[in-house]
Formats: structure tokens, sequence, C-alpha cells
């Protein structure tokens, strides 16, 4: 059994969740700015993590909706026992059809997706969908999410390094215009490995770069990373 995640405002428990708790997620919900978003959306919410991130960021209403019935019961005990139990709503549901019931509805989208398409499977079913592309591949993610995003709307992805151009590309056919990235680096010296991507469903006034390095050439967090997560578990 894996142990609760404590972080300094709640706790998330991830056993019974295909995806659990990791940097990945960490790094998208702190790095996501909600702003004064109404209406929040976090697909494939897994443990609740990032929905619970955002609960702590902002005001705003915050759904959470997942295709793994394990996850979603598991998220939605996390979320209860939050600071923020009647702003957060957890939902049995795939992104395709979800998206065909609320359109225009989100001010913002998160997501932290399954990317994994080449790769070999595991004989789980759960994990397949979890961290593989079958069930849910970009061009679905980013048709689903031009649909529920209303006007001028903000969505958030972390996805590989190697797959940024091909993504951005699928987000523009979708009306979705990348307006900031952050290229991630696992280690100083060590090649990126992931992207956090921002896209507005609308003009893009500002395009914001940056980059952040996880750990220093000696393997320590960097100070940088350490300040990004600060407001939940880092000093």
């Amino acid at each position: 059994m894996s142990s609760p995640f404590r972080f300094k405002q709640f706790i998330v428990h991830h056993d019974q969740c295909q995806m659990k708790v990791g940097t990945d997620g960490v790094l998208i919900g702190a790095l996501a700015e909600p702003e004064d978003a109404a209406s929040i959306l976090d697909i494939g919410t897994g443990s609740g993590l990032i929905a619970l991130m955002m609960a702590q960021k902002c005001e705003g209403h915050i759904t959470g909706i997942d295709i793994d019935p394990a996850s979603i019961a598991q998220a939605s005990e996390n979320a209860q026992h939050s600071p923020w139990a009647s702003r957060i709503e957890m939902i049995h549901a795939s992104v395709q059809e979800f998206s065909k019931q609320h359109p225009a509805a989100f001010d913002l989208i998160i997501s932290n997706p399954p990317f994994f398409s080449q790769s070999l499977r595991s004989p789980e079913p759960g994990k397949n969908r979890a961290k593989h592309d079958a069930d849910l591949t970009y061009s679905e993610l980013l048709s689903a999410t031009s649909v529920l995003l209303r006007s001028n709307g903000k969505a958030c992805f972390i996805i590989p390094a190697d797959a940024r151009t091909g993504f951005l590309q699928i987000a523009e056919s979708n009306g979705l215009h990348p307006a900031g990235e952050t290229t991630i680096f696992p280690k100083v010296g060590k090649a990126a490995h992931r992207c956090f991507l921002q896209l507005v469903k609308g003009e893009v006034v500002d395009y914001k770069v940056s980059e952040l390095y996880i750990r220093d050439d000696a393997g320590a967090l960097t100070h940088s990373y350490k300040q990004v997560c600060s407001a939940f578990y880092l000093d």
C-alpha cells in the first residue's frame, strides 16, 4: 500500500489510483495559475492532486474527471477531507463524453495526460489508461479541451519535451494558441524531459518562456524548484 502524501494544507491518499502522486502532477499544479478562474476542470484527475492544488490557489469551483472508477472514488475522499470540500466535485467520465455535455463551461482546464504511445504496455488495463494514450490521444484531448473552454479560456498541460512540436500543431488546429511554456530539466547537464504548456482559446497577448531545473549537478533539489513548490510542500 502506498503511503499518503502529506502536503502543507492537505493529504493525498493514492493507493487505489493507477497514477500515483509524482513530480509531473506536482509541477503542473504548482506552475498553473488559476488567477480569477471561476470554473476549473482537471482532466484525468487521478488522486485529485491537481484539483486540490487549484483549490488551495483560488476561490473557483473545481471539477475533476477520470475514466477510472477507483481513482474517482479515492479523489472524492481526498477532496471531502480537504479544507475545500464544498468547491470540489469529482465525476466518473471520459473527457470525450463529458465535453459533449459541458460545452464552453470552463475558464481553466488542466491535465497531466497519458503520453506513452509506443512503449510496452502493462498487463493491467487501469495502468494502461493512466499512462498510455490508447483511451485518450492528444488529438482527442485537445479537441475536447477546445469544446470545453470558454472564449479566452486557458489550458495547461505537462507533456514529454520531445512531444512539444506535434502537440502544439494539434492544439493550433483546434483553435488553441500557445501563450507560454516552461522547459523542465531533471538535472543540470541533462536534456529536457518535460514541457509545461499554456494554451489560450483566443488572442495571445504576452508569450512567456522559461526553464526549470529540478536538481543541480550534485543531485540536490534546486532553489528554483523548491521555490515553485514552496506553497505546497517545500520551504
